[in-house]
């Protein structure tokens, strides 16, 4: 596994997110900042992991696949695609069996070659339509 910035990155995606390759991420994330809707929350890659596996358990066939990666000394900033079945339970929906294909920009910040922060801006009303939730 790549331990650069980058590399960190696209292992998350690929490892973790897409195949469910959790095992590492709490020796491999620390403490993090996570920004999303206005607000911040700190997590740990033990949080991460346990989203993770929520996320797959309601996605089983969950892919993120990314399209742009750009890497500028500390940051990487990631634009990439979430699909998905939604087969179990999700944010106390259960569930539809609507598939989900909708976008997502990530940004990442490092220091000293450790995970520090996260931003994520995703395209919520479009997953919420798609998955007949509003």
């Amino acid at each position: 596994m790549d331990d650069e910035p980058a590399g960190l990155v696209r292992w998350l995606f690929a490892a973790a997110w897409s195949d469910g390759e959790t095992g590492s991420l709490p020796e491999r994330v620390g403490a993090v900042t996570f920004h999303y809707g206005g607000s911040a929350r700190e997590t740990d890659g033990r949080a991460l992991q346990d989203l993770i596996t929520a996320y797959r358990e309601a996605f089983p066939d969950l892919r993120f696949v990314v399209e742009d990666l750009v890497e500028r000394g500390d940051r990487v900033a990631v634009r990439c695609r979430f699909t998905g079945t939604h087969r179990g339970r999700w944010r106390g929906f259960e569930p539809t069996g609507r598939t989900v294909d909708f976008d997502v920009a990530m940004f990442f910040r490092f220091e000293g070659g450790r995970l520090v922060e996260v931003w994520e801006v995703d395209d919520a009303a479009r997953r919420d339509r798609q998955l007949g939730l509003t």
